[in-house]
């Protein structure tokens, strides 16, 4: 079985921590550990963006992915992009 940090866009690999990969969505957690999670979303979501920006699309579909795995609905609207947890 391939990692999802293996399937991702070449160099995507080291964009982010290797933890990131073993967050679950929807997990119960400290109001620290959401914090955290929020600031890592944010830093995906702004790595997205400047990944749209430079036309490197197949990078920005990988990270919109792993959100997706995350639980993360990201919406793109007029040049403004924002996230929201998925609803359980």
């Amino acid at each position: 079985m391939t990692r999802l940090s293996e399937q991702l866009a070449p160099g995507l690999q080291n964009a982010f921590p290797e933890s990131i990969f073993l967050i679950k969505p929807h997990s119960s957690v400290s109001d620290d550990a959401t914090n955290d999670f929020d600031a890592i979303v944010q830093s995906l979501v702004d790595e997205r963006e400047e990944a749209r920006a430079e036309g490197d699309y197949d990078r920005a579909d990988a990270i919109r992915e792993k959100l997706d795995d995350l639980g993360i609905v990201v919406m793109d609207d007029d040049g403004d992009t924002t996230w929201r947890r998925e609803e359980a």
